[in-house]
């Protein structure tokens, strides 16, 4: 049970830097963006499940995709999907109090790394396992904010210790958590839940608002704190683990397919490609262009179905939310499937550490 605040002083008095207390105490940021701490959904949290709820892989979106994706979905039954959460409530098949720190990695990263909508063994963290033979610790947040990926690494640090490595995909810099909301109590009297918001010039909660707009530039500068706290927190891993930090950015990591087009162009050192099997030239160029919305020539349902069955079901993962026959899926939708996770976990396995050294 999380501890119940009364007041602001209550939260002072426990966390005054000058108190005589040498160990002041963090709580796990993992409880999703939700209004309710997770004491009353247990259900939800612990033990085994095939939904994510507070994300895009809920039973409305499942039911409707049933009716709408043909037989050659996978996804087709819920139990195609199942998540298995440990009392802590990261999606780990054992508890953090019986873990071997010393001889295990650890992922952290938003639901990306949870693996919302994939299967557990197509989790980035088993990927990392299969390739190294070390088991790997989930510590994925749905939505959650590079504060959460902070908050949960010193917590780790404080209860545990270091870990064999520290694998962490940092989350989009727009996102922010509520920290005075996170220790407030909510209308069940009790704390232990977080808020997460996002800033970012293209919400239009925000548009209406602003009169007249303002451009991305000026939302940037106006916007810069989670940019700075964002920096602090790499440094101080980086200065904690040295060469026992594999690090990637969510926001410059894009997974391509063979098929030339304008998303290529980018100078971003952290494209992934897959190799599709032969004869899927239709479903790359969907994919490279983000879908056929913006161009007629790409249209969904002249696809070939073994096309647009590799492409959802190996390309995507479930949480796809939305399918029509006509467009396919709306770009942007859901969350990596099997096979970008399979080259994101490729990506962390090679990539150099601080000190010039291969990881394996």
């Amino acid at each position: 049970m999380s501890k119940v605040w009364k007041t602001q002083e209550d939260i002072q008095k426990v966390y005054d830097p000058l108190s005589d207390d040498p160990r002041p105490t963090l709580e796990w940021f993992n409880h999703l963006n939700r209004t309710s701490p997770t004491e009353h959904v247990e259900k939800t949290w612990k033990g085994e499940y095939n939904y994510c709820e507070g994300t895009g892989d809920i039973p409305l979106h499942h039911q409707k995709l049933q009716k709408t994706v043909p037989d050659w979905w996978i996804f087709h039954k819920p139990e195609s999907v199942v998540y298995k959460t440990n009392k802590q409530g990261f999606r780990c098949p054992i508890d953090l109090d019986k873990v071997n720190w010393k001889d295990c990695y650890v992922i952290m990263g938003c639901s990306h790394v949870f693996g919302v909508g994939n299967p557990y063994e197509d989790t980035i963290g088993q990927q990392i396992h299969y390739r190294t033979g070390i088991p790997v610790i989930n510590m994925g947040v749905p939505g959650g904010s590079n504060d959460v990926i902070f908050n949960n690494a010193m917590k780790m640090l404080q209860e545990y210790g270091k870990p064999k490595k520290l694998f962490i995909l940092w989350t989009y810099w727009s996102r922010f958590t509520h920290i005075q909301r996170y220790y407030e109590p909510n209308d069940y009297g009790v704390s232990g839940w977080w808020d997460r918001r996002d800033i970012q010039p293209t919400d239009n909660r925000i548009k209406e608002r602003l009169s007249p707009p303002i451009s991305h530039y000026e939302w940037f500068t106006h916007n810069v704190q989670p940019i700075h706290r964002k920096l602090m927190y790499k440094t101080a891993l980086r200065n904690i683990f040295y060469e026992d930090l594999v690090e990637l950015e969510i926001d410059r990591l894009l997974v391509l397919g063979e098929e030339k087009g304008p998303r290529m162009e980018t100078n971003n050192p952290d494209k992934v490609f897959y190799e599709s099997p032969k004869g899927m030239e239709q479903v790359d160029a969907y994919h490279a262009r983000g879908g056929p919305n913006d161009d007629y020539i790409l249209n969904w349902k002249k696809i070939p179905d073994e096309q647009k069955a590799w492409y959802l079901n190996n390309i995507k993962a479930r949480d796809i939310i939305e399918y029509n026959p006509e467009y396919g899926i709306k770009s942007g939708h859901g969350h990596y499937g099997r096979i970008p996770n399979q080259l994101i976990g490729d990506k962390f396995v090679s990539k150099r550490d601080g000190l010039g050294q291969w990881l394996t």
